[in-house]
């Protein structure tokens, strides 16, 4: 489980955020040392969680501590570098960048109470919040961006980002809220939260314009 959550969907995650954060803004593509840093530690976690399907619990901690190490040097030099210009991206932007920080959280609660000797549940809260609004607040936030540029070119892509881009703070309190309450065990707070973040989504979906205006 924690194999296809980091290995599959985290490290993938993680190696498209220095282009695909600063493309919101946009600007070029940034990386620097901890990128190294972080591909060498991405690979170690790798490895000890591997060997934790024979050694057990333990291993399987440390590497999940690694990937949550290894996402935040990434998550963390890209705000560096871009700082206040950043935040012109708007919710895809916000939305990507909360959503790796639900993953390193989870990597760091997960992994350090697998050190500690705690069982390795496979479904906890913290891996619910940490699948549906960590990864899903990465992937909605993405299409924010994508959509509106597959939806076709100027003028109609700027008029189609400003709609899935602005007013940012109902869809951001809405998924973010339904993480806090996932990880409380608050289920149907959670899936009331997740309704308005997912339905917010869908009507800026309806917005947008697919073809040019006369």
């Amino acid at each position: 489980a924690r194999l296809n959550l980091v290995g599959l969907v985290g490290f993938t995650i993680a190696g498209t955020l220095p282009t695909i954060l600063p493309t919101f803004v946009p600007s070029k593509a940034v990386s620097g040392t901890e990128a190294k840093v972080a591909l060498w530690t991405a690979l170690a976690a790798a490895g000890f969680m591997t060997a934790g399907a024979s050694l057990g619990g333990v291993a399987t901690g440390i590497g999940v501590v690694l990937a949550g190490i290894a996402s935040l040097l990434i998550v963390v030099g890209i705000h560096l570098r871009l700082g206040r210009k950043g935040l012109k991206g708007g919710l895809p932007y916000l939305q990507v960048s909360i959503g790796v920080c639900w993953f390193v959280v989870w990597a760091f609660v997960d992994g350090v109470s697998l050190v500690g000797g705690a069982t390795a549940l496979p479904f906890t809260g913290w891996t619910a919040a940490a699948a549906l609004v960590g990864v899903g607040q990465v992937l909605l936030g993405s299409f924010a961006y994508l959509i509106p540029v597959l939806a076709g070119p100027p003028p109609r892509l700027g008029r189609n980002l400003a709609r899935t881009k602005g007013h940012p703070w109902l869809p951001l309190a809405a998924a973010n809220v339904g993480g806090f309450a996932l990880v409380a065990g608050a289920g149907e707070l959670a899936a009331a939260a997740i309704g308005v973040w997912v339905l917010d989504f869908g009507l800026r979906l309806a917005r947008l314009e697919w073809r040019d205006r006369e």
